[in-house]
């Protein structure tokens, strides 16, 4: 980042991160140092609030509840970082203590209702606290024919215009916003 600032000569950076890279750039002004160095992020399938893998989470809850030590095969099969982004655990609950979101720094939190990674949906976005403002955006809302999901929303032109809207205001307004279909 301060290679990005002092080479542009700019103040601050957006962040533009997709599933865990939007769980990254929140951890980076949280914990990292990054607060004075952004003013947006724009977070696509996050798992901001952890993930239930489409249920996987809660077989791995009943499955260890009975004593059964199964830590080392999720690991293998998801890995650390993949455990990690699970509702409820010690990471993601970290990163919410306090709230969601930093003074100072906006955020766009795009969910798809077809996410099948980042689930349910909904648990990507966020509630905007003190000084800051958190727009939640589910692209098929304002275009029911695409069907986007986890992957394919980054390839989508609705979804990449509501970047474009987010990063430069009055660019692409909503009612101006390509709608395609697109899977």
């Amino acid at each position: 980042m301060d290679r990005v600032l002092a080479s542009t000569g700019a103040g601050q950076a957006n962040l533009v991160g997709h599933s865990q890279g939007g769980v990254v750039a929140r951890q980076y002004t949280k914990f990292n140092g990054g607060a004075d160095k952004v003013n947006h992020i724009v977070t696509l399938g996050a798992t901001n609030n952890g993930t239930t893998m489409n249920g996987i989470s809660e077989l791995y809850d009943i499955v260890s509840g009975t004593g059964v030590d199964i830590d080392t095969p999720p690991d293998h099969i998801v890995g650390v970082a993949g455990m990690q982004q699970l509702v409820g655990s010690p990471f993601i609950t970290e990163l919410n203590d306090d709230g969601h979101t930093v003074p100072g720094i906006d955020y766009t939190v795009i969910g798809s209702v077809n996410d099948q990674v980042s689930t349910p949906y909904e648990a990507t976005f966020l509630e905007a606290g003190p000084g800051s403002e958190a727009d939640n955006v589910t692209p098929q809302h304002s275009c029911a024919i695409d069907q986007s999901d986890h992957s394919s929303m980054m390839y989508s032109p609705h979804t990449y215009e509501i970047v474009r809207e987010a990063l430069v205001p009055g660019t692409v307004p909503e009612d101006a916003r390509r709608c395609t279909a697109h899977s």
